[in-house]
């Protein structure tokens, strides 16, 4: 069955700044056409770094040693322009449904 894209929700869509695309991070939910929802967190590399900062800061994950997010996906801007060529390029390759967690 060939997946096809209905609507991408993005948790951050109205609190991004058009400068701030580089540095953000947001929830993605993926609506196929057949209904089935899905999940994934969509960081950028620099969202990544700043993460790391404030974590050493407030002693969070072992001071900022490490860092995980269930069903993180790492982008180079959180656009939803990138973000929908992320998800199907992802589906294209078939590895939509492993970055990616069903909401069912």
């Amino acid at each position: 069955m060939i997946k096809q894209v209905e609507r991408i929700y993005l948790s951050a869509e109205y609190r991004i700044e058009e400068n701030a695309y580089e540095a953000e991070n947001t929830d993605v939910i993926v609506q196929l056409t057949n209904g089935n929802k899905y999940t994934a967190s969509f960081f950028t590399y620099e969202n990544i770094l700043k993460q790391k900062l404030l974590n050493q800061q407030r002693g969070e994950y072992l001071n900022g040693k490490y860092f995980w997010v269930r069903g993180m996906v790492l982008i180079e801007k959180c656009s939803s322009e990138n973000i929908m060529e992320v998800v199907k390029d992802l589906i294209q390759e078939g590895d939509f449904e492993a970055a990616f967690q069903s909401m069912q």
